[in-house]
């Protein structure tokens, strides 16, 4: 089995700490130079960390460009030992640092976003992530038109639309999220370039705001051998 990248496995070591609560979400996290002497890795690999965890929602940027922990409501250690169980999804976190090929468009929302987003019409990205220069993964973001219209596309270029949306000023407190095994249609598989009838993987993710409304659906449609599901249990006593 292949090793997983020093950048991914950086990210994976400062995950763990954040979810855990080592870190008060109230105090700025380290600096760059004293996580790299710590981790043994450099600054370069440690940024490809960071913009893992700012995609995953567990790391911002606040006060003067200072990095905060986000623990997604969950306040400290001892409130996370309440927790049942959590759990992640790292694989479409950008473990292949790929390409990314992007189309926006205005859709008419079929009878399950309808029902998600309470719209007829909404914003949708289609993006194409390779790694070395083959394509592993299609993934199909909506959006309401209201939230859609204040995004600069043309610029967004690698950024995620989830960081996107939050520098336009709106945040989520919840995803739900659902794995299922499908296989490619004739839109997945023409951007991955597979069989039509292929085994995919759809991970789906419904972003909520604190208001309840959903924000945000992200669809990744993932070749399986491109995929890592990581799970973390916490015990209630």
């Amino acid at each position: 089995m292949a090793t997983l990248p020093l950048y991914y496995r950086t990210y994976l070591a400062l995950r763990d700490r954040i979810v855990n609560g080592d870190y008060d979400p109230q105090q700025p996290l380290p600096g760059e130079q004293q996580f790299a002497v710590e981790l043994k890795v450099s600054r370069a690999t440690l940024r490809r960390a960071f913009e893992l965890l700012a995609e995953e929602g567990l790391i911002e940027r606040r006060q003067g460009k200072r990095t905060y922990p986000r623990l997604l409501g969950y306040e400290s250690k001892q409130q996370r030992r309440n927790l049942e169980l959590g759990s992640s999804v790292t694989g479409y976190r950008g473990l292949f640092p790929g390409t990314v090929d992007m189309d926006v468009q205005q859709v008419k929302a079929d009878a399950e976003l309808r029902a998600q987003f309470g719209r007829r019409r909404l914003g949708r990205v289609m993006r194409v992530r390779t790694s070395k220069g083959a394509p592993y993964c299609f993934v199909v973001t909506f959006l309401p038109l209201s939230i859609a219209d204040k995004i600069d596309w043309p610029a967004l270029d690698r950024t995620p639309v989830i960081s996107a949306v939050e520098a336009a000023g709106y945040a989520f407190v919840k995803v739900e999220q659902v794995i299922t095994a499908t296989v490619a249609d004739e839109e997945s598989a023409a951007a991955i370039n597979v069989p039509l009838g292929s085994p995919l993987l759809r991970v789906s993710g419904l972003f909520i705001d604190k208001q309840g409304d959903a924000m945000m659906r992200k669809d990744g449609y993932f070749l399986p051998d491109s995929f890592e599901y990581r799970t973390t249990v916490y015990n209630k006593a």
